[in-house]
Formats: C-alpha cells, sequence, structure tokens
C-alpha cells in the first residue's frame, strides 16, 4: 500500500511561474483552515496530506497551514477526538493582510447550522471583498450560503446536507450540485444578506472529499 512509485521525485523548476526562481522567490502558499466542532478528520486529512506529500517530493516548502478555532481552543471531531489549533480566528492576520495567493479553508461536520455567527459572516465576506480564496469543506458550504458569498455560484456539500441546504437556500437542484439565488432573486430567507458581485463569488469555492461528488467556481 506504502509501496514507492517509480516516480519518487517532483522537479519543482517545471512547474514555477515565468521569471520565478528557486529557492529565494519561491515563497509558500499558505493556508488558514478553520476547523468547526464536529468535522471529520477525514476532510482534514485529505486536505493536509497532499500539501505535505507535495512538501516532501519536491524538497521546497510549497504550502503551509495554520489550524484555527472560533476561540482558540481544541476542536473535537465527529468522533470525538480533540485536535489542537495555532490559535483563534480573530487573532489571525485581517483578510486585506493576507497574500491573494494564500486562501481560507472552512472544515465544518455535523452540527453546521449552529456554527453560524455575526463574527464568522463578517470574516468571510472581508475575505471575498479583499480577494482571498474561501473554500468549504464537508458541511461548511452552509457556512459560506449563509455568509451570501455564493450568489448563483454552483457548489457541493456533503449528501447528507443538500437536501436541507436547498430547503433553506434553494433556487434549483441537480444530482450533483446547487444553484443559490443572486440578491435580486427569491427565494431565499429573508434575512440572508445580499450575494457578493460574479467576480468575487468566482473565487470561492466548495469542496468535499472521498467519494463525494465535488465542485468548485
Amino acid at each position: 500500500m506504502n509501496a514507492p512509485s517509480n516516480r519518487t521525485s517532483f522537479e519543482v523548476e517545471s512547474h514555477l511561474r515565468e521569471g520565478q526562481t528557486l529557492p529565494g522567490d519561491l515563497t509558500p502558499t499558505e493556508f488558514l483552515v478553520l476547523l468547526l466542532p464536529g468535522f471529520s478528520q477525514l476532510c482534514l486529512s485529505s486536505l493536509i496530506d497532499p500539501l505535505r506529500l507535495a512538501n516532501s517530493l519536491s524538497g521546497h516548502e510549497l504550502f503551509s497551514w495554520r489550524l484555527a478555532s472560533l476561540d482558540g481552543r481544541s476542536v473535537a471531531t465527529a468522533s470525538g477526538i480533540s485536535v489542537e489549533v495555532f490559535g483563534c480566528l480573530m487573532d489571525q492576520p485581517k483578510p486585506h493582510q493576507v497574500d491573494p495567493r494564500s486562501g481560507v479553508m472552512v472544515c465544518a461536520g455535523e452540527g453546521v447550522e449552529g456554527h453560524s455567527s455575526r463574527g464568522l459572516r463578517a470574516f468571510l465576506r472581508n475575505c471575498a471583498r479583499s480577494g482571498v480564496p474561501v473554500y468549504a469543506l464537508g458541511t461548511a458550504t452552509w457556512l459560506l450560503a449563509d455568509a451570501g458569498l455564493l450568489g448563483n455560484s454552483r457548489c457541493t456539500i456533503h449528501w447528507g446536507k443538500m437536501a436541507a441546504l436547498s430547503e433553506t437556500y434553494y433556487v434549483s437542484t441537480s444530482s450533483t450540485c446547487c444553484s443559490f439565488a443572486t440578491a435580486s432573486s427569491s427565494p431565499v430567507p429573508a434575512n440572508s444578506p445580499p450575494s457578493i458581485s460574479p467576480s468575487t463569488s468566482s473565487r470561492i469555492a466548495a469542496v468535499t472529499t472521498s467519494s463525494e461528488t465535488s465542485a468548485s467556481t
């Protein structure tokens, strides 16, 4: 299962952008990963391990990540295992101070409806306004919809929440995706915030893992 393949190295130089050299100009792409109680360990591992392996195979730090929670305390997974974080979300650099090549990843699982808050909505909207990519893993698409970031984007969510999401933020659905109302369309909840512009919503992505269907915008 862990036997090495024929190719055991990765040539970073062939993937550099024009004018970029090694090693001084190679700045790692950093992700802020917000963990919410009830998230899936599989979901987090499916995100972190490929980044770790890319660093290992390349011999360079191509990616880095910081785990955060809403209160700075450890976060319990859906299986009850606690995961330590680097700090509180509000203590992290402000969105306008973040390199646009980086991104914010929200990882949620069970009970995602109860994690919505004014502070989290404000943070996600600030990311969108600042051009910082936002990614949703597991059931975190719900929080992007709650913050008004999906607009008319196509996305997906964990299959266990697809019906509830479409009932709450419904416009149209298919077997693989949901479409969301823009600020001028209906029906959406009466207290739903306005959607962001198409140019900003293009930097929002909903991601699922394992055997689930995935889509991004």
